[in-house]
């Protein structure tokens, strides 16, 4: 399991940080160490990305081409490049279309090393993501417990008035974006839900992330509801004794129906969707295919020369020939407690991707 739980997250960290520790000036024709990572991200793609064989050839690619105001910016440019190539029949869109940001990728990404702490439960921000209501009003969409943000009060729902002295409403994206993301601390005016206001600084600081964001249990007359808002597929060591305690609790109270809250979950660790498809699903579901990974050609018939030279960097042991074959990719339903719920509802908004999707198709042919 651990070979196919964040292969593409490992490989562009693992491209990256190899080839960022001696950058060079760019002094004319001699290729510089960004020019090797460009080529290198194509190289990749070329050899293990799913749909490689809709990628157009190198030399019509031109990965040296894509720069912007940073190299990890430019980097993405590349990505989100790569990702569009793919047309899915069904919508006549990119598999990786991005409905809120046409021609950026939905799921491919570079990181530098920041979003592979976080998915190991090691954060190191604010604590709380701002989010944008229809009305174009600023708000928080959550909090972590035992962070700055937490510290300071702040809560789910407070709407933004102020980002460091200025009114959010003469701030432009890329301010906004600068000062929640990559400052090291922010002075924020926020308004309470009874139009009180407060003013506080956050420092952006280390915490352990809790991906439950809340659980709750709800009766309804026959029916006994566990609400679970699950904000993040961290790693297992992380997220599975906290998914245990709760479903533990659902056990005890006799849950009958389940709603899963993944309005903000974005994705994560394939082993973490595997985990909690196993706590909800019925047990007469048992040994049912729950998934099946699919690989290109390459993979499955064991061309993978990039792979080869960082298999222990990437995937901590050999690659196997036959690793990526599809009869050894096959992953049944495992039911993990005792759980037994009659129904399911997910809560997901433009934000839910990745192994929330999967969480989803997982359950989708075997539960109403």
């Amino acid at each position: 399991m651990k070979k196919i739980t964040y292969l593409t997250l490992i490989l562009i960290t693992a491209v990256l940080s190899a080839c960022k520790k001696d950058k060079k000036p760019d002094t004319g024709d001699k290729a510089t160490n960004f020019d090797l990572l460009r080529d290198s991200i194509y190289m990749y793609a070329q050899e293990s990305y799913l749909w490689n064989k809709d990628l157009p050839s190198m030399a019509s690619f031109e990965p040296r081409s894509f720069k912007s105001t940073s190299e990890l910016r430019g980097l993405q440019k590349e990505v989100d490049a790569l990702s569009q190539y793919a047309i899915n029949d069904a919508t006549n869109l990119p598999y990786e279309y991005y409905s809120d940001s046409p021609g950026e990728s939905k799921y491919s990404f570079i990181d530098e090393g920041g979003v592979s702490d976080e998915l190991e439960g090691n954060a190191g921000n604010y604590g709380f993501e701002p989010i944008v209501s229809n009305d174009g009003d600023l708000y928080i969409a959550y909090v972590y417990e035992g962070s700055k943000a937490s510290a300071a009060g702040l809560k789910r729902g407070y709407k933004i008035l102020e980002v460091n002295g200025s009114s959010v409403y003469d701030m432009n994206g890329n301010q906004l974006t600068q000062a929640f993301y990559y400052d090291e601390s922010i002075k924020v005016k926020v308004e309470k839900p009874d139009h009180s206001t407060y003013i506080t600084t956050v420092t952006a600081s280390p915490y352990t992330i809790n991906p439950v964001l809340a659980d709750t249990v709800i009766t309804r007359g026959s029916h006994v509801i566990g609400y679970l808002a699950f904000n993040s597929f961290t790693s297992p060591e992380n997220a599975g004794p906290i998914l245990d305690v709760v479903f533990n609790k659902f056990e005890a109270q006799h849950v009958t129906d389940l709603v899963v809250d993944l309005r903000y979950n974005g994705g994560g660790y394939v082993a973490t969707a595997y985990n909690l498809s196993n706590l909800i699903v019925p047990s007469a579901q048992n040994n049912k295919l729950m998934f099946t990974y699919n690989y290109n050609s390459n993979l499955q018939n064991d061309k993978y020369p990039l792979l080869k030279k960082k298999e222990i960097e990437i995937f901590e042991s050999p690659i196997e020939k036959g690793d990526f074959k599809l009869e050894n990719n096959r992953y049944g339903f495992f039911k993990k407690g005792n759980l037994n719920v009659n129904k399911v509802c997910f809560l997901v908004t433009g934000n839910t991707a990745s192994a929330s999707e999967m969480l989803i198709n997982n359950l989708n042919p075997h539960m109403d």
